[in-house]
């Protein structure tokens, strides 16, 4: 699906994707659904403008969340590979995807994580960092 300047999720034609590149147009080429639905894996080939008129491409593997009003919203944690080596990132997926212990997992039902692991907003709430813990049964003064 090509995204209409309206819903590119940085702004219409023209506006900057950081630095002097102008985003020109950005294609969904799949998305796949992920847990409750909310969420999705996106492939997105990418044209951006240079300053002096070149074009560049790219292609944008991440997570978009769906927002309260509708939208689709990229997430933090994109992938952002290169034209040049798409072949090779592409060539290296296929050889992950036959091997035997790469059949799918099962999926969580719908509702099976905790209601505060994403926020409306896709912000988590402030909390205080807490050390993890771990009672392995393993007593350190034992070996010292």
């Amino acid at each position: 699906m090509t995204m209409t300047n309206e819903h590119l999720p940085h702004g219409p034609r023209g506006a900057s994707r950081g630095g002097d590149l102008q985003n020109i147009r950005e294609d969904v080429k799949v998305g796949i659904p992920r847990g409750d639905g909310h969420e999705e894996t996106r492939v997105v080939a990418v044209t951006a403008e240079t300053p002096d008129g070149k074009r560049i491409s790219w292609t944008s593997v991440g997570v978009f969340w769906r927002a309260d009003d509708g939208t689709w919203r990229r997430g933090k944690n994109v992938a952002t590979i290169r034209s040049k080596e798409l072949a090779a990132v592409a060539d290296a997926l296929m050889k992950l995807a036959r091997r035997p212990d790469s059949a799918a997992s099962p999926q969580r039902p719908p509702g099976a994580r905790a209601p505060e692991h994403r926020e409306s907003s896709g912000r988590q709430p402030e909390r205080p960092l807490q050390p993890p813990t771990v009672d392995d049964g393993f007593d350190e003064k034992e070996i010292f």
